[in-house]
């Protein structure tokens, strides 16, 4: 992995936090840290985008169904929610 020298501006609290895993000996220096940081944050912020991503394409997939005239009637489809929650609220279990 190449190298490339920043600079960063962090809250107070953070840098102490920092600096106490420096001290502490779990990390050798600042870099270290931010190093450490940033790879285990990545799969996170990947992962993240790739459910966005997802997302879009599955609501794209609607807007495409409603201009071909696919959609449904959304009170005609609440009413037959409720009516089947209804239903199943009054039917007694064994």
């Amino acid at each position: 992995m190449a190298l490339e020298k920043i600079e960063v501006t962090l809250p107070a609290e953070l840098i102490e936090f920092a600096r106490s895993l420096v001290d502490g000996e779990d990390f050798v220096c600042f870099d270290d840290v931010l190093i450490e940081a940033l790879c285990r944050f990545r799969p996170f912020i990947e992962n993240e985008r790739r459910e966005r991503e997802w997302l879009k394409a599955e609501v794209q997939k609607g807007i495409d169904q409603l201009d071909r005239g696919e959609g449904l009637d959304g009170e005609a489809v609440m009413a037959e929610l409720l009516g089947r929650f209804r239903a199943a609220a009054t039917t007694p279990t064994s």
